[in-house]
């Protein structure tokens, strides 16, 4: 499946709060192991030692709850190149298979289409922290918001704070994901979410097994 520039393949999973793209991720990454290439599982905001610590700022501290989204912007792009500097690039130059837990196409449905950054600066602050690595596919999971939003609220574990966010936030984030995919069908696939994870699991699989 070597597609990428570098020799490897670049996998991002996208989507609102609670539409299954970590379960998934980790169980397409189960399923991959079989083929006997190397599989990467990350995430982001997050994915290294310093982009982990920024997301914790970002997500679990109260301080941050009004972070303008400017700021909010630039505190998930200094996390993301440095990510994608120690984590990512090195595992796509082995050719290894990068599976990403949220990527570029959340950060404009967050901070452009919920938070109200301008389309200049999304571009700016994506453009400077990724120096255009793109992924070669990207799955973005759609699940109308009251769904998902039973679905975060029966979890036994935290919340962040965009779980706090009302529904016209989220309903927000979820069209600009699907605005992305009708942009650019080449890169993105929309999964019905609400799918048997067993059979989103092997949809998911056997797309990333074409690029082999």
């Amino acid at each position: 499946m070597p597609v990428n520039s570098s020799g490897g393949l670049f996998v991002s999973f996208e989507g609102g709060e609670g539409c299954g793209k970590s379960t998934q991720l980790k169980a397409v990454a189960a399923a991959l192991h079989s083929t006997g290439r190397e599989i990467i599982t990350t995430r982001e905001p997050g994915g290294s030692p310093a982009a982990e610590a920024l997301r914790r700022t970002l997500l679990e501290d109260p301080a941050c709850r009004d972070l303008n989204p400017l700021a909010t912007g630039l505190l998930i792009a200094a996390g993301r190149h440095d990510h994608l500097e120690t984590v990512v690039r090195p595992a796509l130059k082995r050719g290894a298979v990068v599976l990403c837990d949220r990527y570029v196409d959340s950060t404009w449905a967050y901070q452009y289409g919920a938070d109200g950054l301008s389309k200049e600066n999304v571009h700016s602050i994506i453009n400077v922290a990724t120096q255009g690595l793109k992924t070669n596919i990207t799955f973005i999971f759609d699940l109308p918001v009251a769904a998902a939003r039973a679905r975060w609220q029966a979890r036994d574990h935290g919340h962040d704070r965009y779980e706090g966010y009302d529904d016209s936030y989220h309903e927000r984030v979820r069209a600009v994901f699907l605005e992305r995919a009708r942009a650019e069908p080449e890169r993105c696939r929309v999964l019905d979410a609400s799918l048997p994870r067993e059979t989103l699991t092997a949809q998911i699989t056997a797309e990333i097994l074409k690029w082999r």
